[in-house]
């Protein structure tokens, strides 16, 4: 089992919500989160914080 910590993933979630772009930092396309999981899963890892900025915001154990 691994924990995932996307944080802003380019799907139709923003759009939806009705979110400008300018309401938004950049965000990870869907294939660069899998990455970060698949890696993550190869270094057994029990939870992945995909992307820099995601990670240096992490403040302990609650995504």
């Amino acid at each position: 089992m691994l924990a995932l910590c996307p944080g802003e993933t380019d799907t139709a979630f923003f759009s939806a919500f009705g979110a400008d772009e300018s309401f938004t930092r950049k965000r990870m396309s869907p294939i660069e989160v899998v990455h970060a999981v698949f890696k993550g899963m190869e270094h057994g890892k029990s939870s992945v914080i995909a992307g820099r900025v995601n990670y240096r915001q992490h403040r302990g154990p609650v995504c």
